[in-house]
């Protein structure tokens, strides 16, 4: 088995990163909805980690913000923006973030935080991180969700590295808060995942979750299985709920 984030994504982030490549709209609902919760101001410091490819900034339009991107994989690394705004920081998740106090004004953790198993730790690192007033969003997969089942069933038994997320609970809020951080919100928004066929689904699905045992017909299989599909002319929508926990720093 393996545990972290890290051992997970120095292995299959080359595959992850092609689902998001080829089709970089299909999770745009989860991302729009992270960027309206962040809030973002012209000029802002966003932090975002673990950050995948930077796939974050393809889809904030604010003014001159500067990305921190923070990832464990250097392949991810390899893939996020450069620029004047953009930097980015191979770390680990598992020791402090190497960035300084009070020196983020947003910080958001999209759909990573299940690899982690020390939570705690890494909360009172985004509150260490975030100036006064500054937000945290945490966007993940909710514990007994059709979707976790999805994920620590399907996916671990069609992927050779097996999947043993651990997910929100109705702990996660006040966990949150006994870090130095005051939630305001706790929201599960309808999300969805688009494509126009049923065959962009399966090879997206078969990428981003490295199911290098499973066949098209299994993937279609096991998304009927735990999940909701929605079809129609040259559409195909996959339900793919999450909950969004916004906090500020006090």
């Amino acid at each position: 088995m393996f545990d972290t984030y890290q051992d997970i994504f120095q292995l299959r982030a080359d595959r992850y990163h092609a689902a998001m490549a080829e089709f970089p709209q299909a999770r745009q609902q989860e991302f729009r909805h992270a960027v309206r919760y962040l809030d973002l101001q012209p000029g802002q410091t966003v932090c975002d980690v673990p950050s995948g490819g930077g796939y974050l900034a393809d889809f904030v339009t604010t003014d001159q913000v500067h990305f921190k991107f923070l990832e464990t994989s250097s392949e991810f690394a390899s893939h996020c923006p450069q620029g004047a705004f953009h930097s980015v920081t191979e770390c680990s998740l598992e020791a402090a973030l190497p960035l300084a106090d009070a020196s983020v004004d947003r910080l958001l953790s999209l759909a990573a935080l299940h690899h982690v198993d020390d939570k705690k730790s890494i909360y009172r690192e985004f509150r260490r991180l975030l100036r006064i007033g500054g937000k945290l969003v945490i966007a993940d997969v909710e514990q007994g969700s059709g979707t976790a089942a999805f994920l620590n069933e399907f996916v671990h038994r069609f992927n050779s590295m097996g999947h043993q997320g651990l997910f929100l609970s109705a702990d996660s809020a006040f966990d949150i808060g006994q870090c130095g951080l005051k939630v305001i919100a706790v929201e599960r928004p309808e999300l969805h995942w688009l494509f126009t066929s049923r065959e962009e689904m399966t090879r997206f699905c078969q990428r981003l979750f490295g199911l290098d045992l499973a066949s098209a017909d299994d993937i279609l299989g096991g998304i009927k299985d735990y999940l909701v599909l929605h079809e129609g002319h040259e559409r195909c929508e996959l339900e793919w709920p999450l909950t969004y926990i916004t906090a500020v720093a006090e």
